[in-house]
């Protein structure tokens, strides 16, 4: 979990743990594109292309995960809401 988040910006550099660091980089973008952080911030990620291969995605699943995202909001603001 340590080299997931830590290597989100460059999962290549996760090593063994790759593919997690894949998925973490991939819903920091997509919460990113749904305004959730800086604005900007999604357009200048780097390794996008080699997230997605190493997720054997393609471009245009990723407005498929904003819309499930979307539709699953209200689950996770009730899981924020536990911590209060």
């Amino acid at each position: 979990m340590v080299a997931a988040v830590w290597f989100h910006h460059t999962p290549k550099g996760a090593a063994a743990h790759e593919r997690l660091a894949s998925c973490v980089y991939l819903g920091n973008m997509i919460s990113c594109f749904m305004g959730h952080g800086y604005g900007h911030a999604a357009f200048a990620m780097r390794s996008r292309i080699e997230v997605l291969a190493t997720l054997k995605l393609t471009a245009d699943s990723i407005p498929q995960f904003m819309m499930e995202a979307f539709e699953q909001m209200h689950l996770i603001e009730s899981l924020f809401a536990l911590a209060e």
